[in-house]
């Protein structure tokens, strides 16, 4: 006999003539019936968890379509309840809805002012916007092309270079692999690259061992074989010596001194140990770095550690030109050092055009100028771009005009224009000139339009004291002002936050507005410059000053008639109001004579429908969980085991488990409990209201089976409804003054609100995945979560069907253990009979030969 077992290949019986397997199946039935019995266990879990959660989610559903305040279905709207609805509306200078008490008939309308804010507009422009930094560009042509390094003579390819290292790149495709050149600071520095070297068959020309002395202790390092300029090799080395301290001794290097390291001094072409500021240290511990058996300490310089290392002088005699502003990027030399003056050249860097409006761009030409490295204020750059400016009446050379340079700052252009026009800033179409795009640091077709994240002192750039509506602000937007920094958004919104009104910029026409927080002719702005000028600057306002009563809003002035009645004129400080049941939104104004017209109907039906469909909802609702209370359990159908699965088809074990899952909440407390608190909800009485449920025709059926349906006589209600729809709303909808605590005790709000208020708390109660303030969820969703939320994993019955699980993991353990013990004593019972079989042939040999 043979049998496969996990992945092992079982042969028995062969010595025995016994069937292993089945024996041994036969004695694994009573642990296998263990295992079955858990996972029967794990599965009813299962159900009853799917059963609790189909219930939640239909709960859920009712909750979000009637409970849910932004739901088109929410039964807390007070036009549930009206009585009423508007036909034959003509016109649209007010939108009216009315309520529960509105007259029935024709109404009109005349809108002669709509409600308005006070509102104060700036007269001056500002459009401020903040370029990316200025790039110059580097000219190479015939006349600055050549470079000596060291021993060799380069030829740098003509063309435009944006940046040091764009030429940098260049020029390294043209040196040898043992040079390079190097960006650092604004400079190219020309180094020897080292070669270090980790030959394991000749160890004499080895250089890639580096030794570091710590606390007593020395640290053999070894650098990656390659060739590295001194920079790289600083940085390769502080990596292997961070790496080898910290794990050697504790991070002790990284504690006592977070910040020295080793550094190539390009200023002395020496390694040295700085700290964070640049500066050689001389702290103790000492650090002492020994390179090729020279230490590098704490307090010196140290060149020379590798043969080869350091600067390379370069010559750039080699090219002759006149260096006027008309030719190339002028070069500024050291022994082993690049640099290019910023300049603007004729035809490579020096033009743009400037649109307004829409109409043909201006071609802008700037003077040739070089750039003084100690002008810090940039103010070369600045009077050469306004003076090209000025000179096409773009700017008026005295801080107005449609664009011009207010200042630089790091390099980065601030333009400005005081016109409220539309300003593009793009290339000139003529192939011939020089785009000074990137000088200003803008891109192609380039808008000014100011953004709120624009810093305020870009517009005002001094100290500033003024008043809002009576409130005190101070700013101090100098250059070393506490409020240099903040931003124009974080002005308006600290402005708004405290003034009562809310401050503005419009990218669109480029002014600043200051509006009150409500209508009518109560709201007022008033404001005045203490010191400095703001409300000047922003506003434009000459004197710094809006005095009382310059500034007002408006209230609203309506002509109603209402059924019965004669007109009457309304003033309203809103353009939202009601009056005797009508809620009216004013939209527009009327001409004199022009009305809308509207008239009021009753409509009991459609309140009623809308009732009635909440209670068919609500009782579909109840109805579905009393039959889950009250299905009776089939003790004859228990879960399948694999093995029962595999003697039945589909549709079989589709039927037995669909037994096998009745009545599993039946009699369930829970459920009980909560069906008993929403029929409660409607018996007990509402504080608030002058009804009943019994006077307004709803009750409970006759049908003890029903178990709490809500029955609805509909002679009754739609009488409720005609005759006195208020007390019908505060029946159901009432509010309560006090707030709803979950987990919390609320009987006082539950006497006081509605039924279908009662009911959404119950339904809270139940069913809300927010945590109270006692640590609890709602009481079903803590028993059986809800798919998709957190809580899914996170209940009683999750973590008992976890429980089930690692049961099952040890039970069947347990089972292959056992299964494994037995084939061993079969195994050897095979033996002990392979050795008796043995010995009797023997023994019969030996007889028959006697």
């Amino acid at each position: 006999m043979s049998s496969v077992t996990g992945n092992s290949l079982r042969i028995t019986g062969m010595a025995t003539g016994l069937d292993t397997d089945s024996m041994i199946k036969q004695l694994m039935q009573v642990e296998q019936i263990k295992v079955d019995r858990v996972n029967q266990q794990k599965q009813l879990l299962q159900w009853q968890q799917e059963a609790y959660r189909n219930i939640i989610n239909g709960i859920l559903d009712f909750k979000n379509k009637y409970f849910d305040v932004l739901s088109s279905n929410s039964i807390f709207s007070s036009t549930n309840f009206s009585a009423s609805s508007v036909q034959n509306i003509l016109g649209t200078s007010a939108v009216v809805t009315p309520g529960t008490d509105a007259k029935t008939g024709d109404y009109k309308v005349n809108v002669q002012q709509l409600a308005s804010k006070a509102m104060y507009t700036g007269s001056a422009n500002f459009n401020v916007a903040t370029s990316s930094k200025s790039v110059y560009g580097i000219k190479i042509d015939d006349n600055n092309k050549n470079l000596k390094v060291g021993s060799e003579t380069i030829t740098i390819d003509t063309g435009r270079y944006n940046s040091l290292s764009e030429l940098a790149t260049n020029i390294n495709t043209k040196l040898s692999d043992t040079k390079q050149a190097v960006v650092k600071n604004e400079k190219v520095y020309f180094v020897n690259k080292t070669n270090i070297v980790n030959n394991d068959s000749d160890l004499s020309v080895d250089n890639n061992e580096i030794s570091v002395e710590y606390g007593g202790n020395i640290y053999k390092l070894q650098i990656d074989a390659g060739k590295y300029n001194p920079f790289e090799l600083a940085d390769k080395i502080n990596s292997k010596i961070q790496s080898a301290l910290a794990d050697g001794s504790g991070n002790k290097f990284s504690v006592d001194n977070p910040n020295k390291k080793l550094v190539y001094n390009e200023n002395n072409n020496s390694f040295e140990i700085q700290d964070q500021n640049g500066a050689k240290v001389g702290t103790n511990p000492v650090i002492n770095y020994k390179l090729n058996g020279e230490t590098v300490t704490d307090n010196q310089s140290y060149s020379g550690v590798f043969s080869d290392i350091g600067a390379v002088s370069i010559d750039y005699s080699v090219n002759t030109f006149s260096g006027n502003n008309s030719n190339p990027t002028t070069a500024t030399t050291g022994s082993n050092i690049l640099a290019y003056d910023e300049k603007i050249i004729k035809d490579f860097n020096d033009t743009f055009a400037v649109q307004v409006n829409g109409n043909e761009a201006v071609k802008i030409t700037i003077a040739p100028v070089t750039i003084d490295p100690m002008d810090l204020e940039n103010n070369a750059l600045k009077n050469s771009i306004n003076n090209a400016l000025q000179a096409n009446g773009l700017y008026d050379g005295a801080g107005s005009g449609d664009l011009f340079v207010d200042k630089i700052v790091d390099g980065k252009l601030v333009f400005k224009s005081t016109t409220g026009n539309q300003i593009r800033i793009k290339s000139d179409n003529d192939p011939a000139s020089g785009s000074a795009l990137s000088l200003l640091g803008v891109t192609e077709n380039y808008e000014l339009t100011q953004s709120t994240s624009q810093k305020m002192s870009d517009l005002i750039n001094t100290s500033v004291s003024f008043k809002i509506n009576n409130v005190d602000f101070n700013y101090d937007f100098s250059s070393n002002g506490a409020d240099k920094d903040k931003t124009i958004s974080e002005v308006l919104k600290d402005i708004s936050s405290k003034a009562n009104v809310d401050v503005q910029y419009s990218s669109l026409s480029k002014v600043f507005t200051m509006t009150s927080k409500k209508e009518g002719a109560n709201e007022q702005i008033t404001a005045s410059d203490v010191s400095g000028s703001f409300i000047g600057t922003i506003f434009g306002e000459g004197d710094g000053t809006i005095a009382a009563g310059e500034v007002a809003g408006k209230d609203a002035i309506v002509k109603i008639t209402e059924p019965g009645t004669a007109e009457q004129t309304v003033y309203k400080s809103s353009n939202s109001f009601t009056i005797d049941g009508v809620v009216y939104k004013l939209q527009s104004e009327n001409a004199v004579g022009e009305y809308t017209t509207f008239t009021v109907s009753g409509d009991v039906d459609k309140a009623f429908d809308k009732i009635k469909t909440f209670i068919d909802d609500y009782n579909n609702l109840i109805t579905g969980i009393n039959a889950k209370l009250s299905e009776k359990k089939q003790y004859d159908y228990k879960p399948l085991t694999e093995a029962e699965k595999e003697e039945m088809s589909e549709s079989q074990i589709e039927k037995w488990e669909g037994k096998a899952q009745e009545g599993l909440l039946r009699n369930d407390s829970v459920l009980q409990t909560m069906l008993s608190r929403l029929r409660s909800a409607f018996y007990d009485k509402v504080s608030q209201a002058g009804t009943n449920l019994w006077e307004v025709g709803l009750g409970t059926s006759s049908d003890i089976s029903e178990k709490g349906v809500i029955k609805i006589d509909e002679t009754k209600l739609k009488k409720a409804l005609k005759d006195d729809p208020n007390k019908v709303m505060d029946l159901f909808v009432a509010k309560s003054d006090k707030d709803y605590v979950f987990g919390g005790k609320n009987a006082d709000r539950y006497n006081e609100e509605g039924i279908f208020r009662r009911l959404d708390d119950i339904i809270q109660d139940y069913t809300s995945n927010s945590i109270s303030p006692s640590g609890h969820r709602g009481i079903l969703v803590e028993k059986a979560g809800v798919k998709g939320r957190i809580t899914e994993f996170q209940n009683l019955l999750s973590e008992q069907i976890k429980q089930k699980s690692e049961m099952i993991n040890k039970l069947t353990e347990q089972l292959i253990t056992k299964e494994n013990n037995y084939y061993t004593q079969f195994s050897k019972l095979e033996t002990i009979m392979n050795q008796y079989n043995a010995q009797s042939s023997w023994l019969t040999q030996q007889l028959g030969q006697g």
